[in-house]
């Protein structure tokens, strides 16, 4: 074996591992912490034996951080490549976030699809229903078997538990709801649901003074008392200084949001919801199966500790049983497409040349099930071909002049039929129209015109109904609603020579008349079948009713209040009118050359359906790229190539390169967007009024040419315009903080963002022969990046920094440990906390 380890492997993993020892590609799923990263190593030991490479990918690049530490430790040889930091770029293993494995990649499924056919894919993922779907896709764009390997077993059971305690008697009011075996405990979540005395709830906010006090310090000093605070608006080496101390056990508690749970092996003891309710960028919403198990399943530690415990705040109303069962035991959400169309994409497909969009648009997840049935299409093509072939065209001086044309106004006349009679069902529903006993004719699938006495209407636009049937044909399928077929349209009503009572399940559009009559019936009776008489006597009294009106029965004043319905319904009586002149009709073979014609005229349509569904047009999202219309801009995609345009507008190439950088961040910061108050000179207020104009005619452009994107100029947002216009300036970052509100964190990975789209730019502009707009993003990507690269540890005195600290493209982490102050912390909370990692 090319590694070994001091445990004995689960089943999953030595599958795993029998599987990658033959090169094949695996698809992992299992429960978070269940040891997914013992298959990952054993694949870099093999890449490692093989004298070969491996890329190990992650979402976010706090795992990326981490891995790269896991693995330096067990390999050596490991490189890192995030957005701002380069290590080791040459060695056999390197550690990358997705986004840097395929820069223009928004989503995995185009990583997979760009991929070459030769390269291995080892995927790990928690658990998902619809595996066997996503791996049969994959193998079949990789042209490879992809080996589902998943596991239910969990190494460290979890025990959730509700709290509903608060200061004073009910502290200790914590209740279990769902215990080691997965069992929903409806006692306790009745007891943790009774009403509490005397409870007193905290809603005593930090303190002003506190939040005055700079990060680093605040930071600091919850470090030194066992807390670790981590989410977006803490900076980078803040947020791996608490990464680390809580992998080495040197933080008794984390607070933390849900991106470190985001695979990052850090499992707790505990883990505690201070709510199950999120914002997802529209509204709030319950914490989705996956999302709540992503985070509690970091509960419990492998061999230290029986079981996991996951504790719920119910800081308020108690959550009702139907949510917590559905959050705690469902099942996790699919595997769903994300594919989308963008500029980027399409720019770079066409610039490669050896994919076209189609091609990887048919290589989507989202197409997958289409193509499946590609072969099936095929097959029914040349199946309606051979009968087209062997059908034979009448020969009939009547029905050759129109014929066809007579079909195909019967269709449209059914569609127009379907449509207003629907609309006319609704209003007589409002009137009392369409009560028990009302007359009505309908049409199904096999006959047309059936007279027939309504028994229910529902609110679903479904209705019951007692028809003349014929005997022994209608009786094996009562639930008939559907559009009627293609039959010669008359107003002759159905009426057999052998009849039958039958009920008939149909819906509003298949009603033809709503009549002027209702009987008198015991509709209930008739429904549920106890009085066969009363359905009898009901049933002959439409017999008589229908022998008195076998040319048409007499329709109720319905008026349409919706004047369009009621154009269409005009349209209907002109068409329906227009039937009496077809020459067709005269022809003593009608109905014989109807149905001839008919299926002549349904075979052509079929092999046209199955042509289309055969051809690149059916690809949903094939209208996208040829009519750019709905293509997906998204923010971070669309904003390079109306940048081009917005710097040549507004004269880009005459401002200083501070001013260009303030510029560019506008296109890429997605924060609040306040610019009333912005403190900035006169002339780049001027400046920004030019570019708000710029926006809204590139805007009014892209509508003309049905590019429809509402928030086009609103994601142009001068929010943080003055802080990047200090920062190139050269301003001390402690002084950038009095004069925002943004959270450091943001800000740095802000000016990260906006080093990557200065590089676009100047890509492109090199691209195109523009080596002034080249020359002066150069000179803004140097203002910007020249306190980049030390910018996390500004905060530190430079005494206690390392000659390497302000060396370009250094790891935060590895910094870091040349920190001695870093040291001597570790060792104060190691005597502190009396905790040793």
């Amino acid at each position: 074996m090319a590694m070994t380890w001091e445990f004995t492997l689960d089943p999953f993993q030595q599958k795993a591992v029998m599987h990658l020892e033959k090169k094949e590609s695996v698809f992992v799923a299992a429960h978070t912490s269940a040891g997914k990263t013992v298959v990952a190593e054993y694949a870099i030991a093999l890449a490692k034996k093989h004298v070969t490479r491996v890329i190990y990918t992650s979402p976010i690049k706090a795992l990326s951080n981490q891995k790269y530490r896991d693995f330096k430790e067990k390999f050596e040889d490991v490189g890192l490549i995030t957005g701002d930091v380069q290590i080791n770029p040459t060695a056999f293993c390197l550690i990358m976030t997705t986004e840097i494995l395929k820069a223009w990649c928004v989503v995995w499924e185009e990583v997979f699809i760009m991929l070459p056919d030769h390269v291995s894919l080892i995927m790990l993922s928690a658990t998902v229903p619809n595996t066997a779907e996503f791996a049969e896709w994959l193998g079949g764009i990789k042209k490879r078997k992809i080996y589902v390997i998943s596991t239910l077993k969990r190494p460290v059971p979890l025990v959730h538990y509700l709290y509903t305690g608060s200061v004073g008697k009910s502290e200790n009011d914590i209740f279990p709801i769902v215990d080691s075996s997965g069992k929903f405990l409806n006692n306790e979540f009745m007891k943790a649901s009774k009403p509490k005395d005397n409870k007193t709830k905290s809603s005593t906010g930090p303190k002003a003074e506190d939040r005055k006090l700079p990060q680093v310090k605040l930071m600091g000093e919850q470090l030194k008392l066992g807390f670790g605070v981590h989410h977006s608006g803490i900076l980078p080496i803040l947020k791996e200084v608490v990464e680390m101390l809580f992998q080495r056990s040197l933080l008794k508690v984390l607070f933390a949001t849900e991106t470190f749970a985001m695979g990052v092996n850090m499992p707790a003891r505990t883990v505690v919801f201070d709510s199950i309710r999120k914002h997802d960028g529209v509204n709030f919403r319950d914490l989705r199966p996956s999302e709540y198990i992503q985070m509690a399943g970091r509960a419990g530690r492998r061999g230290k500790d029986k079981i996991g415990t996951v504790i719920i705040l119910c800081k308020a109303d108690i959550p009702d049983s139907l949510s917590l069962q559905n959050m705690m035991l469902g099942k996790p959400t699919k595997l769903e497409s994300q594919f989308k169309l963008t500029y980027s994409m399409i720019l770079n497909l066409l610039k490669i040349k050896t994919l076209r969009v189609e091609d990887v648009i048919r290589r989507s997840f989202g197409e997958s099930s289409n193509q499946k049935q590609q072969k099936v299409y095929k097959v029914m093509l040349d199946e309606a071909r051979e009968k087209l072939a062997s059908l034979t065209k009448i020969d009939c001086s009547l029905c050759n002049v129109d014929l066809a044309s007579y079909i195909v106004t019967l269709k449209e006349a059914r569609i127009l039929k379907s449509e207003v009679m629907e609309k006319k069902c609704s209003q007589a529903v409002a009137n009392k129209l369409l009560v028990p006993g009302r007359i009505l004719v309908v049409s199904t699938n096999e006959y047309q015109n059936i007279l027939c006495t309504l028994l229910s209407a529902d609110k679903d636009n479904k209705i019951k109904v007692l028809a003349i049937a014929e005997k022994n044909k209608l009786s094996n399928s009562k639930d008939t609603s559907s559009s009627p077929g293609i039959l010669p349209w008359t107003k002759q009503l159905f009426y057999p020579s052998e009849r039958q009572p039958e009920v008939l399940n149909l819906s509003f559009c298949d009603i033809q008349v709503i009549g002027n009559k209702v009987m008198r019936i015991d509709d209930s009776s008739i429904l549920k079948e106890s009085k066969r008489l009363t359905t009898i006597a009901a049933f002959q009294e439409l017999c008589c009713l229908c022998e008195g009106n076998l040319n048409g029965f007499p329709a109720a004043n319905v008026t349409l209040k919706d004047i369009n319905f009621a154009y269409k319904a005009q349209d209907l009586e002109k068409i329906e009118k227009s039937f009496e002149n077809y020459t067709c009709v005269k022809c003593p073979e009608f109905s014989k050359h109807f149905v001839e014609v008919s299926n002549f005229l349904q075979m052509e349509e079929d092999i046209k359906d199955y042509s289309y569904k055969l051809s690149e047009e059916s690809l949903s999202l094939h209208p996208d790229y040829e009519s750019p219309k709905r293509i997906s801009c998204q923010r971070n995609e669309q904003s390079r190539a109306p940048y081009y345009r917005t710097s040549c507008e507004v004269g880009f190439l005459e401002c200083p390169p501070e001013e260009v950088a303030a510029f560019t961040i506008l296109h890429g910061f997605p924060a609040k967007n306040n610019d009333a108050n912005l403190e900035l000179p006169s002339h780049l207020i001027q400046k920004i009024k030019d570019i708000r104009q710029v926006a809204g005619d590139i805007s009014i452009v892209q509508g003309g040419n049905k590019i429809l994107d509402p928030n086009f100029v609103a994601q142009y947002n001068f929010y943080l315009v003055p802080v990047v216009y200090e920062w190139a300036k050269g301003t001390i970052f402690a002084e950038i903080m009095k004069k925002t509100d943004v959270d450091e964190g943001i800000i740095v990975r802000s000016i990260q963002r906006l080093s990557e789209l200065l590089k676009d730019v100047r890509n492109g502009a090199n691209l195109v022969g523009d080596t002034a707009l080249a020359k002066k993003m150069e000179d803004a990507i140097r203002h910007v990046t020249m306190k980049l690269s030390c910018s996390s540890y500004t905060t530190f005195p430079k005494s206690r920094r390392s000659a390497e600290d302000n060396l370009e493209g250094r790891s935060i982490f590895r910094t870091v440990y040349n920190f001695v102050e870093f040291q001597r912390w570790a060792l104060f909370l190691q005597k502190r906390i009396g905790i040793c990692s």
